[in-house]
């Protein structure tokens, strides 16, 4: 655990990178502060569990290990979406993690995601603009996209659900639609750059 989205960041890639076998590797981040979440699984989970422990102890944070972790993972797992806020998946990579954290501390949002894949859930406050949380996301994360699952109606109005696809890719997107939907028929205009 920490307040700092850089530690957590760093610690998560030093994890992510040491001779464990990890069967998941997450990170969270919620009101002003984080953890970093390492799963382990078979008959001698604890050993690696606790090597993960002490490699997170010499990058500064705060560790335990829990045997009955399932409610934990269920909780992060469901934190991927919201009733009522907006929800962010951002597709970077590992070495924006400590990005990522620092712009949700700022937007008050809360962060799920696979620490050791840059994959993010990132809620933002339903009392915050939710467009401009979508906006800062998206300057901040420049070129990984950060597209919109779950948002009010006043939000989805406001933004671009998929964000500006890369001019290149979205070429490519239009010739794969013209060859297999050369009708126009499949969803006219709901997926990246009005395809």
């Amino acid at each position: 655990r920490s307040d700092d989205p850089g530690l957590l960041a760093t610690a998560a890639a030093g994890l992510s990178h040491a001779q464990v076998e990890l069967h998941s590797l997450d990170v969270r981040w919620e009101a002003g502060a984080g953890a970093v979440l390492a799963r382990f699984g078979g008959q001698s989970a604890i050993e690696p569990a606790r090597d993960a422990a002490r490699v997170m102890g010499e990058q500064g944070l705060e560790s335990e290990v829990a045997e009955d972790d399932g409610a934990l993972w269920d909780a992060q797992r469901a934190a991927q979406r919201s009733p009522e806020g907006t929800v962010v998946k951002v597709s970077g990579l590992q070495s924006q993690t400590a990005d990522l954290l620092h712009t949700a501390r700022a937007l008050e949002a809360r962060v799920v995601g696979r620490a050791g894949l840059g994959l993010c859930w990132v809620t933002l406050p339903s009392e915050r603009d939710a467009a401009e949380g979508v906006r800062s996301l998206r300057r901040v994360m420049a070129p990984s996209p950060c597209v919109v699952l779950d948002a009010p109606a006043g939000a989805r109005e406001a933004v671009d659900v998929w964000g500006e696809p890369d001019p290149a890719a979205l070429v490519l997107m239009r010739r794969v639609k013209e060859r297999f939907d050369a009708a126009g028929v499949c969803a006219p205009g709901l997926f990246a750059g009005g395809l």
